[in-house]
């Protein structure tokens, strides 16, 4: 449930942070809605992934944890996603 908690905020980061602009530098808006998606999708996974890796090296998964996990799942999109998206 964290990790679904957590994904889902972080998700919502990448919308406030870029989402207006992957939106407007894409060729029309549904393509742009379409990448939008895509990244979001791609966060919730990442996030998803390392929380298990994390809670099953660990066992309890603290606020530093949360925070890296968060850090790196942004990190991970923007390096996947900046050339297509135009970011």
């Amino acid at each position: 449930m964290t990790a679904s908690l957590l994904g889902h905020d972080v998700a919502l980061r990448i919308e406030l942070d870029v989402g207006k602009a992957v939106i407007d530098k894409a060729p029309t808006k549904v393509d742009g809605l379409e990448r939008l998606q895509e990244m979001k999708d791609y966060v919730r996974e990442v996030v998803a992934r390392e929380y298990a890796a994390e809670r099953a090296r660990v066992g309890t998964v603290g606020q530093a944890a949360i925070e890296r996990i968060s850090d790196n799942a942004i990190r991970q999109t923007f390096e996947i996603f900046e050339d297509e998206a135009g970011l």
